[in-house]
């Protein structure tokens, strides 16, 4: 996998070592109880338990300590061949914490929708009438919380990540709870070795493996010197919630070379993902600059161009992207984006997010996203940019049936 990444053989054996997860403490408890009692398997982590009810025992693989399956199939989201389901989860930052709670308590929408395809390659879309589910939790660091920038499937795992607090919640699905989410694991920064929850911005299924991902690039003083690089790190996850950390330093600065960027420049990544069918990463630049880094600035240096690298991390292909709809200003980035099912993953549903105003009156600030459709090896847009019918930052993607398990309501 080149460097800063490890085949999936040596992963497991490094697991076997690694120190316990940092999950949910209810959760944990849990956990520890139930294998204490029911001691039904050895294996490393303790990776599945039982459960006896009268003279049955049901057997689980656990994911980071939960006992429920996953709720959602990817086989759920085809409509046809050319139409799916899919939803979208949102990061409303400081306006994510729900007015008079107490505790206190943050939201986060899921919005579901459908993609529908043409035998020419082109696309439209429409979202649920009924609006955005309400994820809620009462998780929070500094006041702070639900801010979910990405969405994935992961071995049936609907799973949505906190760049606030580092959180990895599981999405479910009941017929009388509805759509909910439930956290599963907290990873904080770095090598580890710091209290501050990872903001994680995105997050990439590689041959049975969950790679989660921040923004990638050094965190900086006012002043433009490095204060630090914690959000240079991965963390690679496997099937049991069980993770190790990964140092990504020399791949971002492969990226940020691979796009011609100045050294005195920057790039901020939120959309990454790994095709199968490719065999290459597709990564899409949220931010790209050749200047040092400036707070309100950034809000207008939306990239524009989609880069693509082999499993080694080498032979970069860069191709610009169409020219958006010019009845807006600036160019907003690309905060997600998923492949469109049976298409080879040459074409991708993406998001484009808009902040403009968040950096000096959080109150005051705009939020907006679009969709639309791009081939990823060449860059042209496949569908006109739709705009969300609500004033909500949406920031991961999948395609997913939302409705699949269970009534909505």
């Amino acid at each position: 996998m080149g460097a800063g990444r490890t085949h999936p053989a040596a992963t497991a054996r490094r697991l076997a070592s690694n120190r316990p997860l940092l999950a949910i403490g209810a959760v944990a408890s849990f956990v520890t109880a139930a294998n204490f009692l029911f001691p039904a398997y050895s294996g490393r982590g303790g990776a599945r338990y039982s459960i006896l009810r009268g003279s049955r025992s049901r057997h689980f693989e656990t994911f980071a300590g939960a006992v429920s399956p996953g709720a959602f199939r990817a086989s759920d989201a085809v409509i046809s061949s050319t139409s799916w389901h899919f939803a979208c989860v949102g990061d409303l930052d400081e306006m994510a914490r729900i007015p008079g709670s107490k505790k206190p308590e943050f939201l986060s929408p899921l919005l579901a929708g459908v993609l529908m395809g043409t035998p020419g390659g082109s696309y439209s879309v429409k979202f649920s009438p009924d609006g955005p589910e309400r994820l809620t939790g009462k998780h929070n660091e500094a006041g702070r919380g639900m801010e979910l920038s990405e969405l994935v499937l992961y071995n049936d795992r609907l799973l949505s990540f906190d760049d606030r607090t580092g959180g990895v919640y599981e999405i479910l699905s009941d017929p009388v709870k509805g759509v909910y989410s439930v956290p599963r694991l907290v990873v904080t920064e770095g090598a580890g070795d710091t209290d501050k929850g990872m903001k994680w911005e995105w997050a990439a299924v590689v041959d049975g493996e969950l790679v989660l991902g921040s923004f990638g690039k050094e965190y900086t003083n006012p002043d433009g010197s490095v204060a630090h690089t914690n959000n240079l790190w991965v963390a690679v996850v496997n099937k049991h919630g069980e993770f190790i950390r990964e140092d990504w330093g020399a791949r971002y600065n492969f990226i940020k070379e691979s796009l011609g960027i100045l050294p005195a420049g920057y790039a901020v990544h939120e959309a990454v993902r790994w095709s199968d069918a490719l065999r290459r990463w597709i990564i899409i630049p949220r931010r790209t600059s050749d200047q040092p880094y400036d707070d309100k600035k950034d809000e207008q240096r939306g990239g524009h161009a989609i880069l693509s690298l082999d499993a080694q991390f080498q032979n970069p292909v860069l191709v610009p992207m169409d020219p958006k709809d010019d009845t807006r200003p600036g160019w907003e980035g690309v905060s997600s984006f998923q492949f469109v099912p049976g298409t080879g993953d040459r074409h991708a549903l993406v998001l484009r997010t808009v902040e403009e105003g968040c950096t000096e009156e959080p109150e005051q600030c705009l939020q907006e996203t679009y969709i639309s459709v791009y081939d990823v090896t060449t860059g042209k847009a496949l569908m006109k940019d739709v705009k969300f019918p609500n004033q909500y930052k949406y920031e991961g993607v999948e395609f997913v049936n939302l409705y699949a398990n269970g009534k909505k309501h």
